[in-house]
């Protein structure tokens, strides 16, 4: 077939519909000359599970081209219609070590849902000594319990991962574990310069085989850190880590995940943003108000009085309270004082997403009302 188009022009066509795969499809059977460009996009993205594991297999045997067109991938015992369990473990171990080999151009491997317990040696071996250019880890909801060491050895194997998710994860020793044979572990480097950490997980950083990710020469290069705070004694080995990351940091998202704050816990936190004269982008995130005393509400405030705010330049709040309106509005006046202040002139973008109250219906308006001293600058996002 003959195009009535440059291929160039084809090409750019089939870019457009990336995020549409029944397009795609039709493209990929239109012609020969559409066939790459269309599977570039149906096969950047694949999920590995149980139920896929053979049809994969079987598509990359007959196709082995189809193998550098993966740039993500996704392992996960759970099938589509959400069922997982022991015997979803079989197809992975089998799975694992005859399809992640062939996966040379893999930069970003998400976990999703493993349990650390049912996987073979064979597929720990396999999952550290793939991927040459993987660059993102995304760890979601996985049970790693017994294997912090080998979850360092596969980011140690890996000196190209930049960005590391750690999502609702759990670790931890154990001392009945069996002992995963996966050594000698080949190309085995310090940790890879790590610029970007997501921390949502209910473990922390005094699990043993995490201090050791969490080094200081992995948090010293930070540039963006998203860290959930569970509990009061986090905020300390939070200040720890952020003062190690002061220098280098750029953006810092920090999600207290409906924790009663005091202005007495976050003096650690004053001390060490101090420090912080990288950043450019702060995000607080749930916040919630449960006292009605303004002397323990005022925690905000000391945040924000001890940023550097000479190179900030956004700012996101959410914001929820079970408290009185009344001292609700004092804490939006205190706020919009403090960013009225000089040293947050050079914020180009401000945010804010306050929950509705159905006692107050005109809060917002009021809200609205007393931001107009920012400027254009500020927008009101829904919350949630």
């Amino acid at each position: 077939m003959n195009p009535l188009l440059p291929q160039e022009v084809i090409d750019q066509v089939i870019d457009h519909l990336h995020d549409d795969p029944t397009a795609l499809s039709s493209c990929s059977l239109t012609c020969r000359a559409w066939t790459p460009s269309s599977q570039l996009h149906i096969f950047h993205s694949v999920t590995l599970e149980p139920t896929l594991v053979q049809p994969l297999s079987h598509l990359l045997q007959t196709s082995p081209h189809i193998a550098r067109y993966i740039i993500s991938l996704k392992l996960s015992p759970a099938t589509h219609h959400g069922a997982q369990g022991p015997y979803a473990y079989i197809s992975l171990n089998i799975g694992i070590p005859a399809i992640v080999p062939r996966l040379s151009n893999v930069r970003k491997l998400e976990l999703e849902l493993l349990r650390s317990r049912f996987l073979e040696d064979t597929a720990f071996r396999a999952l550290s000594e793939a991927f040459p250019h993987l660059r993102i880890i995304v760890a979601r909801r996985c049970q790693i319990v017994g294997l912090d060491d080998w979850f360092t050895n596969l980011i140690c194997t890996h000196p190209d991962v930049i960005k590391l998710e750690m999502l609702d994860c759990a670790f931890g020793q154990i001392d009945h574990f069996r002992r995963i044979d996966i050594s000698p572990l080949l190309g085995v480097t310090a940790f890879p310069n790590i610029s970007s950490l997501t921390w949502d997980s209910p473990s922390w950083i005094d699990t043993p085989g995490i201090q050791s990710l969490l080094s200081h020469h992995t948090l010293s290069r930070l540039e963006m850190l998203d860290i959930s705070v569970t509990n009061l004694v986090m905020i300390s080995d939070l200040a720890n880590v952020i003062s190690t990351a002061a220098r280098s940091l750029k953006a810092l998202t920090l999600r207290f995940n409906h924790l009663v704050v005091k202005c007495a816990t976050v003096q650690a936190l004053e001390n060490v943003l101090q420090h912080c004269s990288a950043l450019r982008v702060l995000s607080i995130d749930t916040v919630p108000h449960l006292f009605n005393s303004p002397h323990q509400r005022k925690w905000l405030e000391v945040i924000l009085h001890a940023l550097p705010a000479s190179r900030l330049e956004e700012f996101y709040f959410r914001f929820i309270t079970v408290g009185r309106l009344e001292y609700e509005n004092r804490d939006w006046d205190a706020i919009f004082e403090i960013l009225s202040l000089a040293k947050f002139d050079s914020l180009r973008k401000i945010q804010l997403a306050p929950r509705d109250r159905t006692d107050a219906p005109s809060e917002p308006e009021e809200l609205r009302r007393k931001a107009s001293r920012l400027g254009e600058r500020v927008k009101f996002l829904p919350y949630g």
